[in-house]
């Protein structure tokens, strides 16, 4: 259904590179799921960052405020 991927040290950074969701399950929320199981793995790292084109910003604003 998905994936994440993500750099990091384990301690100072950690970038996250890919969420990807096929396109059959977009919208149903395993997005969100998926980038909040990463968010529990790397929440001992001092930041987490990622870059992302303009139209998905909103799903990850809405993942950092969640």
């Amino acid at each position: 259904m998905g994936f994440v991927r993500v750099l990091s040290d384990d301690h100072l950074a950690a970038y996250v590179e890919d969420v990807m969701v096929h396109a059959g399950y977009r919208g149903s929320g395993v997005g969100e799921k998926i980038l909040a199981r990463l968010l529990e793995e790397v929440s001992s790292v001092a930041n987490v960052s990622l870059f992302c084109e303009p139209p998905v910003a909103p799903f990850y604003e809405r993942a950092a405020s969640g």
